[in-house]
């Protein structure tokens, strides 16, 4: 049993650290309730709230669209990660072959190490200094449009209000 007071302690820690946590996502859905004349770059409270700016996101967005994308890339993520995990377990568990404590540890780092911090290595291969304004060149240039940025090319398109507004 912990004492009272260590116990107020701990709730006043958690308190704190909740609060902390919940700052972000405070400042995320009032700048989402902001109607657009008051948005700032800053964190201030609207004088109003505005539950349109949902339904705008949703119909002038395409948010249903992106929506539906994400929910089926996570439903055959979900689906094919499990279905591969109990085959990849199964097999650890009840089969003896030859290379299989070392594929098993290789199984364990995978699970460890997000694969992003595999990306970042070999974006950053070969780039020992960026200068300000190269990192969008560079990931361009490795995604094979010799860092034009996105509608320059044919593969990329922006919206016909934004053509021309960035610099090369």
């Amino acid at each position: 049993m912990i004492p009272g007071r260590e116990r107020l302690l701990n709730y006043a820690v958690l308190t704190v650290f909740a609060v902390v946590a919940m700052v972000p996502l405070l400042g995320v859905v009032t700048s989402a309730l902001t109607p657009a004349p008051q948005s700032s770059p800053s964190f201030t409270w609207p004088e109003s709230l505005d539950w349109g700016n949902f339904a705008t996101a949703w119909n002038e967005g395409h948010f249903a669209a992106y929506l539906r994308s994400s929910v089926l890339v996570a439903v055959v993520v979900v689906l094919l990660t499990g279905v591969l995990a109990i085959l990849d377990g199964f097999s650890f568990a009840h089969f003896t072959y030859p290379g299989r404590q070392l594929l098993f540890y290789v199984t364990l780092v995978g699970l460890m190490v997000p694969p992003e911090a595999f990306v970042i290595g070999a974006l950053l291969r070969g780039y020992p200094r960026l200068q300000p304004g190269e990192e969008t060149k560079m990931l361009w240039s490795r995604a094979g449009r010799a860092g034009s940025p996105p509608g320059r090319t044919g593969v990329c398109r922006q919206p016909a209000d934004h053509r021309g507004s960035h610099r090369s």
